[in-house]
């Protein structure tokens, strides 16, 4: 065991349990909220934490560790699992066509369903994996705050689980794999607000994510999918509710 590695990764997992149980307190606190204006000032106090904690500590963990390079280029550390990752999956794998085709095909799925929901009232409804519809923004002003955590959370989250968490790992211990795949129940169980369901869906999305780091090499690729996927939710499926609603 490395001492400053192992250090940091503890720390890094007592910041992430503080977060994660202040999260679910207050989660259960905002479902009760009714004024936009409270719900906009708990919008805004998630981001800055979220940005704070994952984002700007990780950089801070990074530049101690002097691997900032890590964010634009995969750790050596990595190599030796992502080289068997390469091996056993198909090259087209994480080709533009075919991520820019699911994207694609999940945004017409989201507006599909929207449409149907709205028009057949409570006899369509969108399959949500968690307790999420607290979530929603109602309005304009709240849109606005989602999608800026939408966008906070793809770029913050991506850097602290998928690279930060398995990193230091690797560096204490030398076990990388142990490490990506502690960090994909970490990420799980950073969702706890959201319920069981919501946690086991979250962890394994958390494990596409991963798969699709280690594959292409890449931080960008999870960080882009991670945004696109919050955005849609989070952005695109209730706005395009309320204006259909008001039509």
């Amino acid at each position: 065991m490395i001492l400053v590695p192992a250090l940091l990764l503890l720390v890094a997992l007592a910041a992430l349990a503080w977060f994660t149980w202040r999260d679910r307190a207050e989660y259960a606190r905002f479902k009760r909220l009714t004024e936009t204006a409270d719900r906009q000032r708990v919008y805004r106090a998630w981001l800055v934490t979220a940005f704070l904690l994952f984002l700007v500590g990780s950089m801070a963990v990074l530049a101690v560790l002097g691997r900032l390079a890590a964010t634009l280029r995969e750790p050596d550390a990595f190599l030796p699992l992502t080289t068997t990752l390469r091996r056993a999956l198909p090259a087209s794998l994480v080709s533009p066509e075919l991520l820019g085709g699911l994207v694609s095909g999940m945004a017409i799925a989201v507006v599909a369903v929207t449409i149907l929901s709205v028009r057949r009232g409570a006899k369509v409804q969108a399959v949500q994996l968690g307790d999420i519809s607290a979530l929603m923004p109602r309005n304009g002003a709240e849109t606005l705050w989602t999608m800026l955590l939408s966008i906070n959370a793809g770029i913050s989250e991506e850097l602290f689980f998928r690279l930060l968490l398995p990193l230091l790992f690797g560096l204490a211990f030398g076990h990388v794999e142990v490490g990506f795949a502690l960090a994909v129940v970490a990420f799980g169980l950073a969702h706890l607000y959201q319920g069981w369901i919501g946690v086991l869906a979250t962890a394994f999305v958390g494990a596409v994510f991963t798969a699709l780091y280690l594959w292409s090499g890449s931080l960008a690729v999870p960080v882009v999918l991670h945004v696109i996927i919050d955005l849609l939710g989070l952005v695109v499926r209730p706005t395009a509710t309320r204006l259909l609603a008001r039509r």
